[in-house]
């Protein structure tokens, strides 16, 4: 089944447990989108866990240190894809948590307009399991309109805001291994089986939910099936004639 067009200011979500191949997933995602956006367009990618070898593949697709203006003056590096590492801060006796900071962030390319933000892990940047935060449910509610997307990656469905799911125009299922958060994404995908009992390690389910209502749950083995039928789309308030980036 052909996958349909994705969206630069649509919303996101890719759910899996470590080492599923989520992270990839949205790296690479977050990537292709930066190779074929025009100005002023940019990808912002919160990194939230520290880990090393994130941080290389994402250097390896041509992703620049954010806070780093040298670094994004080097060549090879593709000026419109930026990590910002998202730690706690101390500051005048007042710990600023990863949440406050990210959320700021998040806060930041919605009033710039034009950034896919790519949040590695909601569980870290929202308050809590009811509460999104007010940044990213402006995302949520208004982003469309404001050229703002979301790529938001979870390991832990149940314990994040349902919206950042819910509404999301796509939704990506890698493999689960908690039978709490099986349940929880089957309210979304019925016939959920994790992809590892298939015997594909990296196999997940897409939807766009968006979509025609004919439109169901695809199956890939791997990446590759999917990246063979992936097309990135214009974004949906580009004006009519315009045409989609190449």
């Amino acid at each position: 089944m052909p996958l349909a067009n994705l969206v630069p200011n649509d919303r996101i979500a890719i759910v899996g447990k470590t080492g599923s191949g989520k992270t990839v997933q949205g790296i690479t995602l977050a990537s292709i989108f930066a190779q074929n956006l025009p100005a002023p367009w940019e990808v912002w990618w919160l990194d939230t866990k520290g880990d090393p070898d994130d941080i290389r593949l994402l250097r390896k697709w041509g992703f620049c240190d954010g806070n780093n203006p040298n670094d994004i003056a080097q060549p090879g590096r593709l000026r419109n894809a930026l990590y910002f590492k998202i730690e706690d801060i101390e500051m005048e006796g007042f710990t600023y948590t990863v949440d406050i900071i990210a959320q700021a962030k998040i806060a930041e390319a919605y009033n710039r307009k034009h950034v896919i933000i790519c949040v590695d892990e909601y569980t870290q940047v929202v308050p809590s399991d009811r509460n999104e935060g007010h940044a990213l449910r402006n995302v949520f509610t208004r982003g469309r309109g404001r050229q703002t997307g979301v790529i938001g990656l979870t390991q832990e469905p149940v314990y994040v805001p349902r919206k950042l799911i819910s509404q999301a125009a796509h939704i990506c299922l890698f493999t689960l291994t908690y039978e709490h958060d099986i349940k929880y994404v089957r309210r979304f995908c019925p016939g959920y089986i994790p992809p590892v009992e298939q015997g594909d390690p990296h196999g997940f389910y897409w939807k766009w939910i968006d979509g025609s209502t004919t439109v169901r749950w695809a199956y890939y083995k791997n990446q590759k099936e999917w990246y063979d039928n992936l097309d990135i789309a214009a974004p949906r308030t580009m004006a009519k004639g315009q045409k989609a980036p190449k």
